[in-house]
């Protein structure tokens, strides 16, 4: 009488077939190609800059940089996508990436702030809006900067829109 062993075929072809199923489902690279990860610096201080937007082109994928600059892209689509980061005091970047890039650095040009560019609007508070409307008030920054000695612009505008 013959006994049963581990090796009998039909328990062993039913398990080797679900280990290559498994090992199959695993990646064979433990990198992460689809990823893009790095820091985003100034330009002109090499120091972190911590809120910029980066952003894949063409998609709704994007994420903050964290207080260290840092940022990661993950489960990206193409293997060369196009990223494109953003913060306010700084130029817009755009630059082409391959996807599996660990550890880029994107250098950010400070850009200067236009003050004739900026919009302040407000509403008075205890009234309602529909009661007071809308107001616009043009303000010649620099001619009022020169004549009224106010060093803060804030104080310029609180003292001029009102």
């Amino acid at each position: 009488m013959r006994q049963k062993q581990w090796s009998d075929r039909r328990f062993l072809d039913p398990v080797l077939t679900l280990l290559a199923l498994v090992a199959l489902a695993l990646p064979i690279d433990a990198q992460d190609t689809r990823t893009i990860s790095g820091t985003v610096v100034s330009a002109t201080t090499l120091t972190p800059i911590e809120g910029a937007q980066v952003m894949v082109q063409g998609s709704t994928s994007g994420v903050l940089t964290d207080v260290s600059g840092r940022f990661r892209l993950t489960n990206l689509t193409q293997d060369r996508v196009t990223i494109v980061v953003r913060r306010l005091r700084y130029q817009p970047l755009t630059q082409t990436v391959q996807a599996g890039t660990m550890n880029l650095r994107l250098l950010l040009i400070d850009a200067t702030v236009r003050l004739d560019e900026v919009v302040v609007t407000g509403t008075a508070l205890g009234t309602q809006q529909r009661a007071i409307g809308n107001s616009v008030s043009s303000i010649n920054v620099s001619q009022e900067l020169e004549r009224s000695g106010v060093g803060d612009v804030g104080n310029l505008i609180n003292a001029r829109a009102a």
